[in-house]
């Protein structure tokens, strides 16, 4: 190609039709284990990951509320999430403690599996999912379906149910 054909070429890249470049917005999630599932949240809305070592019992509360933990010196509500998803309970040794700054609530889960940043573009809307669901999307990862959670419809769940007790 001589100079004279490389010219034409840049002269015609540089007419205003330049390439459009796709905005990709991306969601940081923490993927975590209950049972044999895998569920993730907002990296934003955990604090902390913890081991529990007590577990406090409540009376009179919903049965997907496993207890109390503290946490420097403060109670921790734990929700079982398997109870709540599932209707079942799972074995839980971690928690993971919430980032809210209403209240103190953490879940209960089995392991930590990783932590991932994906595109929007990658989670599916959960089919048929009304208003009130649990979950909130979902999404591929290593060949296994990932279900996010909506923590926002668990904490008025909660509200709710504590109220009607």
């Amino acid at each position: 190609m001589d100079n004279n054909e490389i010219l034409k070429k840049l002269s015609a890249s540089g007419n205003g039709e330049e390439e459009q470049i796709e905005q990709v917005s991306y969601r940081k999630l923490v993927v975590f284990i209950v049972g044999e599932k895998q569920y993730a949240v907002d990296s934003a809305e955990v604090k902390e990951v913890v081991i529990i070592s007590d577990l406090y019992f409540i009376p009179f509360v919903p049965a997907y509320v496993a207890g109390l933990i503290n946490r420097h010196g403060e109670p921790h509500t734990v929700i079982d999430l398997g109870m709540m998803l599932e209707n079942e309970k799972h074995p839980g040794g971690k928690v993971l403690v919430m980032n809210r700054q209403d209240d103190r609530i953490g879940f209960l889960i089995t392991d930590i599996f990783r932590i991932i940043t994906v595109p929007e573009k990658e989670i599916s809307a959960i089919a048929d999912a009304g208003s009130t669901s649990m979950l909130s999307g979902s999404l591929t990862l290593d060949g296994d379906e990932v279900f996010i959670i909506n923590t926002r419809e668990m904490y008025e769940k909660l509200e709710r149910d504590i109220e009607n007790i």
